[in-house]
């Protein structure tokens, strides 16, 4: 009986212990979870420690022997079980607080496009190099240290990489990674107030060499590319040059109609296999209708995941044939479907592998798009140069724009979810001279209110 005392007396102890934790009244003699997880991870711990003891209440003699608490008791117990009522206990194993850390760094990650968190993660290792060599304690700013001194420790790791060399766009993107790597780890913004860095930046942003503005891919480009490329082989379909010809030609002309950005159709820095186009992402149809039985006069091509839906909602474009030589995405692709075959069958192991690759197997890379490019701008004789594998998106948009004149249409076309388009259009053909003549048409017909 002394030993059952004993134990009650010990958890009756240990209960009141740990409702005063709860309240707060104890937690000053003992040590804070870092992070302030604390009062998630008591709750859990709580609940858990109830679950375990709440069998030992069951007998109401021995409870009257632990002081006659029977009443304090039954408020426990009934806490308990609205706990269990309000929250989920998980089971506990003493590794809490490191699944609730693991699991808010996962969910903290994402929010930027993977080429982003690349650039951004590099630089944070260089800052962290920089702090090392520095002798400093920590990489993070602390926002209780004098603000000057902070901003003098970021301008030096500014300048440091300006003296190897660094543009001013990187300048940027290493300040906005600090940035970002503070914040992920509740350290607040750490440049809040740096005026002279951002002086800096602006400063070497209007001093920066401006590079000539990149050109879009013209038509007359890509007809001259079908001469060179495919022209050549109409006698002699089976030599085994003419495969890898019929898919560079398709490729470019592709891109161009459908205004792809370079990951989404070779190999840009590494393949991206949720954005990279497919075989599987293709339909061939006559008038909205698949018929293996006619000639295919649209394609339908559908978008997995792009850049500007992160969440890969997906959605389609639907072309139709133009009838030109060179100049039609439904012939170039039905050329490639006729000489690659198991590229474009559903249920083919090839169907969903990159769609553009050599008969060796690897993908079609952006610096051999960027060199057909510009061997096809010296032959119609413009500067090779200002010639990228991005000229193919920027050529594609201005020429639906001068067609057409609305910039909602190549936004849509083109899957841009911002006015940034208006970098890349040209301005020329008939859609200027028509507005001038709508202008001139106006006449007394515009009033003022």
């Amino acid at each position: 009986m002394g030993r059952d005392f004993e134990g009650a007396k010990a958890m009756a102890q240990i209960l009141l212990w740990l409702r005063k934790w709860k309240r707060g009244e104890m937690r000053r003699s003992v040590p804070a979870y870092a992070g302030g997880r604390n009062r998630m991870i008591f709750v859990w711990v709580e609940a858990w420690w109830f679950a375990q003891v709440e069998d030992d209440f069951d007998d109401d003699e021995e409870v009257r022997r632990a002081g006659g608490r029977r009443k304090k008791v039954e408020e426990v117990v009934a806490s308990v079980a609205m706990s269990k009522e309000l929250t989920t206990p998980r089971p506990f194993r003493g590794d809490v607080g490191d699944r609730v850390e693991e699991w808010v760094e996962e969910c903290l990650t994402g929010d930027k496009a993977a080429s982003t968190e690349r650039a951004y993660h590099g630089l944070w290792l260089k800052w962290k190099a920089w702090v090392r060599r520095q002798g400093w304690h920590s990489e993070y700013l602390n926002y209780k240290d004098d603000p000057v001194e902070n901003e003098n420790k970021v301008l030096a790791f500014v300048g440091y990489l300006g003296w190897l060399g660094a543009s001013a766009a990187t300048l940027k993107q290493a300040i906005f990674a600090l940035k970002d790597a503070h914040k992920r780890a509740g350290c607040g913004d750490p440049t809040d107030k740096m005026h002279r860095l951002w002086m800096l930046v602006s400063a070497l942003e209007r001093r920066a060499v401006k590079k000539p503005r990149r050109l879009g891919v013209i038509p007359q480009m890509l007809q001259w590319l079908g001469a060179m490329l495919v022209d050549p082989f109409e006698e002699n379909t089976q030599d085994p040059a003419y495969a890898d010809a019929v898919m560079v030609m398709a490729s470019l002309v592709t891109a161009w109609f459908f205004m792809l950005r370079a990951k989404e159709y070779c190999d840009s820095s590494g393949l991206d296999e949720e954005m990279v186009l497919r075989g599987a992402d293709l339909r061939f149809t006559t008038d909205g209708v698949v018929d293996k039985n006619q000639e295919p006069n649209e394609i339908t091509m559908q978008f997995r995941k792009t850049k500007s839906d992160q969440l890969a909602f997906g959605e389609s474009k639907t072309l139709k044939s133009t009838g030109k030589k060179h100049l039609c995405p439904v012939e170039a692709l039905a050329r490639m479907r006729a000489k690659w075959p198991t590229r474009f069958q559903k249920g083919h192991s090839d169907c969903v592998k990159p769609l553009f690759r050599w008969s060796a197997g690897s993908a079609l890379k952006r610096t051999e798009v960027q060199s057909f490019l510009q061997q096809a701008a010296r032959g119609v004789g413009l500067p090779p140069e200002r010639f990228m594998s991005h000229s193919l998106r920027i050529g594609g948009a201005t020429a639906l724009y001068q067609s057409t004149g609305e910039i909602e249409v190549v936004k849509r076309m083109g899957r841009w979810s911002s006015s940034a388009v208006q970098r890349y259009l040209h301005d020329g053909g008939d859609t200027l001279p028509r507005v001038s003549q709508k202008m001139a048409d106006l006449g007394n017909t515009m009033f003022y209110a």
